[in-house]
């Protein structure tokens, strides 16, 4: 039989577990409530800044304006909170462990961002070459001329003040290019991917004209190419085993693939190519995007990855060619691969007309690539 004490000790025992588990509760909603701040924050950014790294704008150029010091300011905040809250995201965990290694990479990206701006720490991972953006910028330019006087006006009248501030020290086609990614509320990133494909296209010497039949493999740049260029024939698949079976030979004059084959095992890729082979025309296009040795250094840089994964992604580069982990079973998930591979794996079906490596968001390399006769 239980004691006095013993009763009241086994009370205040209770009682402090009970205190434990609402505070559990209310840590475990708080971090719920973290992570949703953190997400709307992250879409609110791509929103309404994705023009700071992804916009074909020479920002250094134009941050060094007369009446540009807002704008100087708020793309240099933006960047260092944008890029903290993606860490802060991509890497959230149910594990309340976590939570202070998150926190300290939050400190570490703002940190590492501050040391850029004076010079920054040698980065082993860092590549002398320059990655080069487009020459111009087709789509947003076609878009920009369906756009009316009172479009942009609307336009203006609606930006916040940070992005008025860039507007305000833009010259003319620059304003064109913000006028159209302000507008497309839904769309930028497709403009902007849509503006690199088709600008790498035609410095190939290939012009989307009318009555040419075009498919973009994965779906997500289709309405934007159809917007601009209603007198093509485009069709959307989904990058998936079959998904242009019903298609017969040589149905395509261009293929777009935007982060297909950075998706893809060795194995699904070179299925892919032979694919692509079959269904274009003799004379067509295929125009893909994938990782390579600049997506290495940016995983580097902006601590998107361990050091010991990037370490190891690099050597398998060097070694085979290729680096894939795959997303459970089968052949998707994250892939990177360098021209030496293609060319090795492929050289006698495919030409590379044009390579852009870190093309894409200073990221992921850009090809375009040409079927080879049989012969």
């Amino acid at each position: 039989m239980a004691t006095e004490p013993e009763i009241k000790t086994r009370a205040g025992v209770e009682g402090e577990l009970e205190a434990l588990r609402r505070r559990l509760d209310a840590l475990e909603r708080e971090h719920v409530e973290q992570v949703a701040r953190a997400n709307a924050a992250i879409a609110a950014a791509q929103d309404k800044s994705y023009w700071l790294d992804r916009w074909q704008v020479d920002l250094n150029q134009l941050m060094r304006r007369r009446g540009a010091s807002e704008a100087r300011a708020a793309v240099r905040a933006m960047r260092v909170v944008y890029r903290a809250l993606y860490d802060l995201r991509s890497r959230a965990r149910e594990e309340a462990g976590v939570l202070s290694r998150r926190v300290h990479r939050v400190r570490q990206v703002v940190a590492d961002e501050r040391a850029a701006a004076h010079g920054g720490a040698g980065d082993p991972f860092a590549r002398g070459l320059a990655p080069a953006g487009p020459t111009g910028t087709p789509v947003s330019d076609i878009l920009y001329r369906q756009l009316t006087s009172e479009d942009v006006a609307s336009i203006e009248a609606a930006l916040a003040p940070a992005e008025a501030a860039l507007w305000d020290a833009a010259g003319p086609t620059e304003r064109r290019r913000l006028a159209v990614a302000f507008a497309a509320q839904r769309e930028p990133d497709s403009i902007y991917h849509a503006d690199l494909m088709v600008d790498a296209l035609g410095q190939t010497g290939f012009e989307l004209a009318p009555g040419l039949v075009g498919v973009d493999l994965g779906g997500r740049l289709v309405a934007v190419l159809a917007a601009a260029y209603p007198e093509l024939e485009w069709h959307g698949r989904d990058p998936v085993p079959g998904a242009l079976d019903d298609h017969p030979d040589q149905a395509f004059d261009v293929v777009f693939a935007l982060s297909v084959w950075s998706r893809s095992s060795p194995r699904a890729a070179l299925s892919w190519l032979d694919e692509m082979r079959r269904v274009l025309r003799p004379t067509g296009r295929l125009v893909l995007t994938t990782h390579g040795l600049q997506s290495v250094a940016r995983a580097s840089a902006d601590r998107l990855r361990e050091p010991e994964e990037v370490a190891a992604i690099e050597r398998a580069l060097y070694r085979d060619g290729y680096w894939f982990t795959a997303e459970g079973d089968g052949d998707w998930g994250t892939a990177f691969f360098t021209p030496e591979w293609l060319l090795a794996r492929t050289g006698r079906r495919w030409r590379i007309a044009a390579f852009h490596p870190g093309g894409v968001e200073d990221d992921q390399d850009l090809y375009v690539l040409e079927p080879q006769s049989d012969g």
